[in-house]
């Protein structure tokens, strides 16, 4: 059982708990008939079982004072809710709880045959895999509520002082006006299968004898998501709503055109076996995560569950389905925010009515093709003797046909209206899987290798690279504007230029024969590791958000004019300036950038000659995709190892491990943490390097970055 922070919150109570185990099991068996035939086959299974709620699952809404409606135990504890303003923490806890997978497994079977006949090497097999969770998410099962001004009082331009005056969030809360709510309805447990298999032909021919050739191909089959009560559902365009035994027999089609070719080469350039070139390209399919069907992190906007939750079965449904379950998102007026309540009475009737708030859906395209990375690799090899060798070569890739998520009912604040609002006026936002997104990335990449001198060896090696993508994740943010992700275009997430890494061992020497083995054994390891920053986003609506662009997404960006490099991220104390209000609009950069309005309303951030500003109502943000770049990386692992022996099989190791030795603070980029410092709404935060990489990511002590560790331990080896 493990309590994390992965938002930031103001009670224990709230906190994230995980309740896991795991069991790996694995056979390998090599049968070797003849000198030419060589057989290897291989099975695998492996099974996670985890349950993740808040702290406080155990405590019913009514424990707090606050009557929900909330009478499932699964969806127990403090609901969530966000006053802008004050978004960092929260009260409640993680929205995205309860998850259950109980359990998830994978069990696989491949054999590999090798066969040797003159100058070829043949290989061929293949594998099955077949995957299966047993999964419930109630994405704000627990109900979630958010206070966003405006809603006590308004006049005129609210978002203009000189025009009028709008109620602050926390006068809103104060007075028990929220702005929105959501909610999950109905039952997610779904019980969903997957089945994928793969076979392959291989030639290794030695042509020549300082040349070898290798050709192969891969063939890919990659089965649909079935659930065993065949409650899964789909949104086609043209359609509406769909579900599996209704009116289709599978959410989307299959895609059996994978076929995977791969080539490649070795040559020996001068003949002595000192100097090879090699060359390749090859192409692979991906293998689809069951989650990507089951849910979108990403999305902002709205609990947006998968095909498992198409509410086909809710009032308002264009079909006679069975599902009731699905994400709310709950128009203010339905809200009763008073000691009364229930808050979300007038949505929890028993019966799931998506006519009275409009339903949010994931709905994937019907020919959804597997996505597939090209990649293609060149480098020289020349060894100085026996013991060093230098390896410099090229590594690109290009991904194909990746998955996208969009809203494709994405609303138009100046129209007034979304594509799908007259002929789905039960539907609010759909979000929609489809290939829409690529990727590149090229690489130059050196290694010199010393092998053991005197028991010395080493490895350096460097790499220049540059990744770009739409999105670095299957479940990643939902672009800017839905209807041109195409803009999405920019540094990946995982970008790293530059990368220097130094890895070392010292066998010191021996003097045989000392009392119980204390002069003989001894071995010193390092890695050293030097890297740049990877790129960090900025987008208004990571927790709160203001809506400048008025589509309701929460995934706007705002206008940067300037020089990117400028913008640092900022440490504890000292934020990246912010200029508010009148400060703002008097500022002759701020003012040359954006309108006074929006000026005043939502401030400018302002470094040198760069400014950060918000664009006009209504209207997206012109910066691209991570622009910003937050900071490198110095790290230096060291270790102490003992070996003693005896006899020929039996053998001891005592290992003493240090881990960030020099302890240098190592503070994380903005994006790389969990506390969500991407997002101008809040100056306090916006852009802060607030926590070191480890915690961060929610993995304390075991991640990158953290505080010096040190790790003893003992092995026996027989």
């Amino acid at each position: 059982l493990q309590n994390e922070q992965d938002i930031t919150v103001t009670r224990p109570e709230w906190v994230s708990s995980s309740d896991l185990n795991a069991q790996v099991v694995g056979a390998n068996w090599v049968w070797t008939p003849s000198a030419r035939w060589s057989n290897e086959l291989k099975f695998g299974w492996n099974r996670f079982w985890q349950k993740i709620v808040t702290a406080d699952s155990n405590v019913p809404p009514a424990g707090y004072g606050i009557n929900t409606g909330v009478t499932d135990p699964a969806n127990f504890g403090m609901p969530t809710i966000i006053i802008g303003g004050f978004n960092n923490p929260t009260l409640g806890g993680n929205r995205s709880w309860p998850l259950f997978t109980t359990p998830n497994e994978t069990f696989q079977i491949a054999d590999n045959i090798s066969y040797t006949r003159g100058k070829h090497t043949f290989r061929f097999g293949g594998e099955f895999r077949h995957g299966s969770t047993d999964n419930l998410r109630d994405r704000s099962g627990k109900t979630r509520v958010r206070f966003e001004g405006a809603q006590a009082f308004s006049t005129a331009d609210c978002n203009d002082t000189t025009l009028g005056q709008c109620s602050t969030p926390l006068e809103d809360f104060l007075a028990g006006f929220p702005s929105r709510g959501d909610l999950f309805f109905g039952d997610s447990r779904r019980h969903v299968t997957i089945k994928s298999f793969g076979a392959f032909v291989q030639d290794d021919w030695r042509i020549h004898p300082r040349f070898t050739a290798f050709l192969g191909v891969r063939y890919e089959f990659n089965g649909v998501i079935k659930e065993s009560r065949n409650r899964l559902g789909n949104f086609d365009p043209a359609v509406g709503l769909q579900q599996v035994g209704i009116n289709i027999d599978k959410p989307y089609d299959n895609d059996g055109n994978n076929f995977a070719p791969r080539v490649g080469f070795s040559y020996d350039v001068f003949g002595t076996g000192n100097t090879v070139l090699r060359g390749g390209f090859g192409m692979t399919y991906e293998i689809p995560h069951l989650a990507t069907f089951l849910g979108q992190n990403g999305a902002n906007n709205a609990t947006t569950p998968g095909l498992n939750v198409i509410p086909t079965g809710a009032i308002g449904s264009n079909i006679a389905g069975t599902i009731e379950a699905a994400g709310v998102n709950v128009n203010p007026a339905l809200l009763n925010w008073s000691a009364a309540g229930p808050v979300f009475g007038a949505t929890l009737g028993g019966t799931l009515d998506c006519t009275v708030s409009a339903c949010n859906i994931l709905g994937v395209k019907k020919d959804l093709k597997t996505p597939y990375v090209l990649s293609w690799n060149i480098n020289l090899q020349h060894a100085f003797g026996p013991n060093s060798s230098l390896q410099i070569g090229y590594v690109g890739q290009r991904g194909n046909k990746l998955y996208s998520i969009r809203d494709i009912n994405q609303f138009d604040p100046v129209a007034g209206t979304c594509p799908f609002c007259a002929t789905y006026p039960f539907l609010g936002v759909i979000n929609f899987l489809e290939n829409r997104y690529g990727m590149s990335y090229n690489g130059l990449q050196t290694t010199f290798t010393q092998r053991a001198w005197k028991g010395f060896e080493f490895v350096a090696g460097y790499t220049w690279s540059h990744a770009i993508d739409q999105a670095s994740l299957n479940r990643a943010q939902q672009p800017q504007n839905s209807n041109r992700p195409d803009l999405e275009w920019g540094n990946s997430d995982l970008d790293i230029r530059h990368r220097f890494t130094l890895t070392s061992t010292y066998n010191l020497p021996e003097r045989k024969g000392s009392w119980g083995q204390l002069l003989e054994g001894w071995q010193m390891t390092s890695i050293v590791t030097l890297q740049t920053g990877t790129p960090w986003n900025v987008i208004d609506g990571v927790l709160n958000g203001n809506d400048i662009s008025g589509t309701g997404e929460f995934s706007d960006r705002w206008n940067f004019v300037g020089n990117a490099s400028e913008f640092k991220p900022a440490t504890p104390g000292s934020p990246i300036n912010y200029l508010a209000g009148a400060a703002a609009a008097a500022d002759p950069l701020c003012s040359a950038n954006a309108q006074a309005g929006q000026l005043l309303a939502f401030g400018c951030y302002r470094v040198g000659n760069s400014v950060l500003v918000p664009p006009d109502p209504n209207t997206f943000g012109t910066m691209s995709r991570n622009i910003f770049r937050g900071p490198g990386l110095r790290n230096w692992d060291f270790s102490v190892i003992k070996n003693w022996k005896y006899h020929e099989r039996l053998g001891i190791q005592l290992r003493a491990e240090f881990f960030n030795v020099l302890n240098n603070r190592h503070l994380a980029s903005p994006a790389a943490s969990i506390f969500f410092f991407v997002d101008p709404s809040d100056p306090s935060t916006f852009g802060c390097r607030c926590a070191t990489p480890d915690v961060g990511a929610a993995n304390p002590v075991i991640g990158t970055g953290g505080p010096r560790n040190i790790q003893l331990g003992l092995k026996f080896r027989f």
